[in-house]
């Protein structure tokens, strides 16, 4: 025997009331998250429509409206009008923006000629 009958006596009664205390803490655990769930949801519910209904209060409110379009800014055709200085200074300025310079290849580029020396053929020694 791995106990003596006593002490099997006492492991058993132990056992027993922990278990009556747990059942007890549980139950009591279950009973008040019930009550504290019950008495916030109220308050969570109005909470939670409130911010909903602020939500669409501030989507549909006129203040935030998209402002009307602006009028179109009318401008002149190039060429048309005027041939002071400063209006052909404009226009060739904006022509030197809007056409970007040609790009400049270096010498010989294109012509078949090497931008670096050729290499030495094998067996020779550069220096």
């Amino acid at each position: 025997m791995l106990f003596s009958e006593r002490e099997a006596e006492h492991y058993v009664a132990t056992a027993f009331a922990w278990g009556l205390i747990l059942i007890f803490a549980l139950t009591f655990a279950v009973i008040f998250t019930g009550v504290i769930i019950n008495s916030n949801f109220d308050a969570l519910d109005d909470s939670f429509a409130n911010a909903i209904q602020r939500t669409v209060d501030t989507c549909t409110d006129q203040t935030h409206a998209f402002p009307p379009d602006p009028e179109q800014v009318r401008g002149r055709a190039p060429g048309l009008s005027g041939d002071d200085l400063y209006t052909r200074q404009t226009e060739a300025r904006a022509q030197r923006t809007l056409d970007p310079p040609l790009i400049q290849k270096p010498p010989g580029w294109g012509e078949g000629k090497a931008l670096f020396p050729a290499p030495l053929p094998t067996g020779e020694v550069g220096w």
